[in-house]
């Protein structure tokens, strides 16, 4: 939730792009890290994080062209 939280504040908040976009590969990890870990226990659970995952690899190019028209 801390990972998701600072993204929008380094991108929205302070403009700082380039560090927003290297925290959103540090939350991509985590996401994926917290799949496999809850997978382990479950493998159900593990594949409920998959819609996150998705978005979180999707969501880059959408604030990519934010930045650039902006």
């Amino acid at each position: 939730m801390a990972a998701s939280g600072l993204w929008t504040w380094l991108f929205f908040a302070w403009r700082l792009g380039t560090l927003a976009f290297l925290e959103i590969i540090v939350l991509w990890l985590l996401i994926v890290a917290n799949a496999r870990a809850f997978s382990r226990l479950h493998p159900r659970v593990g594949v409920l994080l998959l819609p996150c995952l998705a978005w979180v690899s999707f969501a880059p190019s959408c604030f990519r062209r934010l930045a650039t028209q902006s």
